[in-house]
């Protein structure tokens, strides 16, 4: 079991993703702010975590394009809807807001 930990840990597989209190779980596809369970589509939970992999780095929109779609470019308001349903189920409910935009590049969770 300590080898199969020790190379997950040396692989870069990380199974507990935190910023402030905002936890993902990415073994159990699970995501908790605060106390409360966040309800995230497959491609909401996907860009989540490309975030949270990034932070405290900004992330331009094309980066976070390939890395959760891939070579199959969505919609041109595909991502922007995604990122409001992202923005409602992280932030709406808190007095601190996590995600950011930064305009004319892309998005950063602080």
């Amino acid at each position: 079991m300590r080898v199969i930990v020790l190379s997950r840990r040396r692989s870069g597989e990380v199974n507990l993703l935190q910023l402030k209190d905002l936890k993902m779980n990415v073994k159990e596809r699970h995501v908790m702010r605060g106390s409360d369970e966040l309800k995230l589509s497959p491609t909401g939970y996907r860009i989540l975590e490309v975030l949270l992999r990034a932070t405290p780095n900004p992330i331009s929109r094309e980066d976070l394009i390939q890395k959760v779609w891939g070579d199959e470019q969505p919609d041109t308001n595909s991502l922007k809807v995604h990122m409001f349903k992202l923005r409602h189920a992280l932030d709406d409910n808190y007095e601190e807001k996590l995600l950011q935009t930064i305009k004319n590049f892309g998005f950063v969770l602080k």
